[in-house]
């Protein structure tokens, strides 16, 4: 009797997994460096909030360094833009496509420089800072790797604008809400015209643009707008370009992560003398601890060291602040990821 057997013609393979997007494979890619910059991060927030936080200069600190990041890579994308504008319309390559598809891929309402420039204005004057006063050789060594690595390969900045700007939409609104916390008083808004024109029915904060956007629907449109745009990738992009940029996703979070360790080691920031001075303050009634704590507020043996680095101290904490915005963001990218695709 003959055995039976299924004809060969009725056999198939097992289906290959689903591909997935390119916001997927980023936000798989860089979960594990998410988490170090989690726990770097978390336990200094709230040294640039009140109560410990007299004046938004520590935030200013912040925006100044991080915001450099923004305006570096944006300058090169409009740089992409404007040679994209002067290429042969008839020109049919890959790279030409590519490009024509980067000179699109931002919302014109998405860019950030013009609202960074504005807020570091506005908290200049507010906090009469210096925000030059401290310079940071570990931001200058990554913002010249934006200048070399986005010339040689532009199909890059799709990290930094998945990064960044998605940071702007999660972490960056939940710092919005703890600084409008703070109250207009806190960001220098004393008149009653002004808190309510600017503070209570507006949403362009002072100080803090850099987290809002226009429009009704505050930026929801535009968030959408870019995810679509971004799904031309699919179809687009090389594997060897779709690697880049994950590789280059990673070298981001990374490199966030080693400005903060860097200026740690290199200031021996304590943070817990900071929460010993704050508690210290509450017991006497004083509900804000002094910016930049006096020698006779410190303990004898770190009254010399802190006075000497009391700005790079701030800049410190406050880098670390900022970067909480790209933290923020690991919760909505991999918090819901079904609803983020």
């Amino acid at each position: 009797m003959a055995s039976l057997q299924t004809p060969p013609q009725l056999l198939s393979p097992p289906p290959s997994p689903a591909p997935q997007n390119l916001s997927t494979d980023i936000n798989t890619a860089t979960r594990s460096v998410h988490t170090r910059l989690n726990k770097l991060i978390v336990s200094r927030l709230p040294l640039a909030l009140p109560p410990i936080a007299k004046t938004p200069e520590l935030y200013a600190h912040g925006i100044n360094t991080f915001g450099d990041i923004y305006l570096v890579f944006e300058n090169c994308w409009r740089v992409l833009i404007a040679e994209a504008d002067k290429s042969k319309a008839d020109d049919s390559s890959h790279d030409n496509k590519l490009r024509q598809w980067l000179s699109q891929l931002v919302p014109p309402g998405l860019w950030r420089s013009d609202a960074i420039k504005k807020d570091l204005e506005y908290l200049e004057t507010a906090t009469g800072a210096d925000l030059e006063a401290v310079s940071n050789a570990q931001l200058r060594s990554f913002t010249e790797h934006i200048y070399r690595q986005t010339r040689e390969k532009p199909h890059v900045l799709v990290a930094y604008a998945w990064i960044m700007y998605m940071a702007i939409f999660s972490g960056g609104r939940w710092i919005r809400e703890q600084l409008t916390e703070s109250g207009p008083e806190f960001w220098g808004v004393t008149h009653d015209s002004d808190k309510t024109d600017y503070w209570i029915h507006g949403t362009l904060r002072p100080g803090f643009t850099l987290f809002c956007f226009s429009g009704t629907r505050d930026g929801e449109d535009i968030k959408t707008d870019f995810k679509t745009r971004l799904e031309k990738a699919e179809e687009l992009l090389t594997a060897h370009e779709r690697k880049d940029i994950v590789d280059e996703a990673q070298f981001i979070f990374e490199q966030c992560v080693t400005i903060v360790e860097a200026l740690d080691k290199q200031l021996m920031t304590d943070l817990e003398l900071v929460k010993k001075l704050a508690a210290r303050e509450a017991k006497h009634g004083n509900s804000h601890l002094k910016m930049k704590p006096t020698r006779a507020a410190l303990p004898q043996d770190v009254a010399p060291r802190t006075e000497a680095k009391s700005a790079s101290f701030i800049r410190a904490i406050v880098v670390a602040f900022f970067a909480f915005a790209v933290y923020q963001s690991y919760q909505w990218q991999f918090g819901g990821l079904e609803d983020t695709q």
